[in-house]
């Protein structure tokens, strides 16, 4: 500290306020900042960047890394640090007064991973960073042993995961018994073909589309065969169609938007439109080959589930979905619950308030992001990890995306009014999510600081 401005001091300190305000870091007492070696710099910064790595990969928001950058380097004593991020790299620049500028930068390769086992011990390691617990040979040591770690669960174990989600999914778009019981045996051969052509160099659009072609050939022919009606036909394709949505692009894009990172917003955004065209590409290649199977499909009327069956699979379901994206044990009731709540919204106000289904999404998923907010701090969980398995579930379209998806393949006139009203629904829970976790953090921070003002 000796030789500090104390000007610049006061500056710095009301800069990093201003940064972490709104954010789950916001009101912590940081160290005042130290002189720093250009070793020990160079190790802090190329820590603070892996961590950063990590929780981008594993799922975070981008406003979530930010914080966690920003507040680790300020709880080592960094000061004059700043933080570029995009969809491609993060950059870190030290800058002390006393000595020259330092830049490190970490590359953003791969794509996030939604292993949200890992996402909760990373955030967990940032929340311990941050409040002075874990200095920086010992989280250095911790990533080395995260990036080793094994998965959350055997990797036939997520499979099975995949295959109860398709069954429930099978079943909220009205399918039947048989329908539900087919549904994992084509959603276990997509997914698996997806992850063998990943591994072969494939590129995601292309996977996507040979994915959609396997979903709508594979289900068209089973009515042709006799196996399934045209109302199971659709619930089942629907079903597996749901797994190959981008939704987590469109969630993380319409967060960035929202919070400002327009930047990295409009890279998620392409990626969700390229995965996007990818399905409806895959479609439109399929149709000539099941225009002729079944003219039915395209006509077939849907019931919906009486309200507790609809409450019971949404909730398999979200116990399917956590175990497929890599979710503790410990997280599975938690996020059950989160799903549970979003489905009981969800169904009352369509069916009681006779709200519109975009509408009847947003406030679904913006109560299922406040509960998560406010609980997953106490429990040390992540509050994304707590809502991304329950959505599919408890608020996605299913019968809307595979007409969409059919009709548009078969140049029908109403394809468009169905695809803009999926994509409507889809936008509105990326945009209620959102909304819900701002409002969760907020309510929380609120809570807990008149909690601590009681005590004194």
């Amino acid at each position: 500290m000796r030789g500090r401005n104390p000007v610049r001091l006061d500056q710095d300190r009301e800069a990093l306020r201003a940064r972490l305000r709104g954010s789950p870091y916001e009101g912590v007492k940081f160290p005042p900042p130290r002189e720093f070696s250009s070793q020990d710099a160079h190790q802090a910064m190329d820590t603070v960047l892996r961590l950063g790595r990590y929780l981008y990969l594993s799922g975070a928001s981008t406003r979530r890394v930010e914080a966690a950058l920003v507040a680790a380097t300020a709880a080592w004593g960094m000061g004059g640090v700043s933080f570029d991020l995009s969809t491609h790299s993060i950059q870190c620049q030290y800058a002390p007064t006393t000595a020259r500028a330092l830049h490190r930068v970490q590359v953003l390769s791969g794509n996030p991973a939604q292993q949200l086992a890992g996402l909760i011990a990373l955030e967990r390691l940032a929340e311990g960073v941050v409040r002075g617990r874990v200095g920086v040979t010992e989280a250095a040591r911790r990533l080395d042993v995260l990036a080793a770690g094994s998965a959350a669960w055997p990797w036939w174990v997520t499979v099975l995961g995949a295959a109860l989600l398709a069954s429930m999914l099978c079943l909220l778009a009205g399918g039947s018994v048989a329908a539900a019981l087919l549904s994992p045996v084509l959603a276990v051969a997509v997914q698996g073909a997806g992850r063998i052509l990943g591994r072969g160099g494939a590129p995601p659009f292309f996977v996507t589309a040979c994915q959609t072609v396997m979903v709508t050939v594979g289900a068209a022919l089973l009515p042709h065969w006799g196996v399934l009606s045209g109302a199971g036909t659709v619930s089942l394709a629907a079903a597996n169609l749901i797994l190959l949505l981008p939704i987590f692009q469109v969630i993380s894009s319409t967060e960035d938007s929202v919070l400002g990172y327009s930047a990295i917003a409009a890279g998620r955004l392409s990626t969700m439109l390229v995965l996007l065209g990818a399905i409806v590409g895959g479609a439109a290649l399929a149709a000539p080959l099941i225009s002729q199977l079944d003219t039915d499909l395209r006509n077939t009327a849907f019931r919906a589930l009486p309200f507790a069956l609809t409450l019971v699979t949404s909730s398999v379901g979200a116990i399917g979905n956590a175990v497929f994206m890599g979710g503790p044990p410990r997280l599975i009731p938690w996020a059950v619950a989160t799903a549970l709540c979003g489905a009981c919204a969800n169904v009352l106000l369509l069916r009681e308030a006779g709200m519109p289904t975009a509408l009847a999404a947003l406030c679904a998923t913006a109560l299922m992001g406040v509960l998560a907010a406010a609980i997953a701090p106490p429990l040390r969980l992540s509050a994304r990890a707590l809502v991304l398995p329950g959505l599919a579930g408890a608020v996605l379209p299913g019968p809307d995306a595979y007409r969409s998806l059919l009709h548009l393949g078969l140049g029908l006139s109403d394809a468009p009014r169905y695809a803009a009203t999926v994509l409507v629904i889809v936008l509105c829970i990326g945009l209620g999510t959102t909304l819900g976790a701002l409002l969760g953090d907020i309510g929380y921070r609120w809570t807990t600081a008149l909690t601590r003002l009681h005590l004194r």
